[in-house]
C-alpha cells in the first residue's frame, strides 16, 4: 500500500490515476507492478479495458516497427520489450475478456511473433472456437495453418 501511497497520495480510487500511472511503468520496463496497476484500473473501472487494449495495440506496433528496421520478420528479432509489455497486457485483458475472440486472435498473434509456438496455437485454437464463422475465427485458422506448416506439423485436422 506504501507503493500506491506514494503514486496516488489521496486519489487512489481514481481509475484514470490507476491506468496511466500503469501505462507508464510499463513503458519504463516494470511489467509487474504496471500490470498490477492496470488490473485495479480495470477492477474501479471496467470499460478502461478498450483504452488498454489501445496500449498493448500501440506497444504491438512500435515491436513491429524496430523489427521491420532490423530486418527482422514475423519471428522478431528486435522490439522484444515493447512486445513482451503487450503480451503482458493482453494477458491481463484475456483474464477479463476470457469471451472475446479478438482479445485471444491477438494474443495468438503476439505469442507468435515472440515465437511461443505452444502459447500461440491455444490462442488461436480459443479464438476459433469464440468465433468459427466470423472473421477472428478464419483468421485464426489461417494463422494456425501457417504455423502447422512452418513447425512441419500434419494441418489435416484443422478445420
Amino acid at each position: 500500500m506504501d507503493f500506491l501511497n506514494k503514486l496516488f497520495g489521496n486519489q487512489e480510487n481514481d481509475p484514470e490515476n490507476y491506468f496511466e500511472q500503469g501505462k507508464k511503468l510499463i513503458l519504463k520496463g516494470d511489467l509487474e507492478e504496471g500490470i498490477k496497476l492496470l488490473r485495479k484500473a480495470i477492477g474501479l473501472y471496467p470499460h478502461i479495458i478498450n483504452r488498454i487494449y489501445r496500449v498493448a495495440d500501440k506497444l504491438h506496433a512500435g515491436a513491429r516497427s524496430k523489427n521491420k528496421a532490423a530486418g527482422g520478420n514475423i519471428y522478431f528479432s528486435d522490439g522484444i520489450g515493447e512486445l513482451e509489455a503487450a503480451i503482458a497486457i493482453m494477458e491481463l485483458l484475456s483474464e477479463f475478456e476470457s469471451d472475446k475472440a479478438d482479445v485471444w486472435f491477438k494474443l495468438g498473434v503476439l505469442y507468435d511473433n515472440h515465437c511461443c509456438f505452444d502459447k500461440a496455437v491455444k490462442a488461436y485454437e480459443r479464438t476459433v472456437n469464440l468465433d468459427p464463422e466470423g472473421p477472428d475465427g478464419a483468421d485464426a485458422r489461417q494463422n494456425l495453418g501457417i504455423l502447422y506448416s512452418n513447425k512441419g506439423r500434419d494441418i489435416s485436422g484443422i478445420k
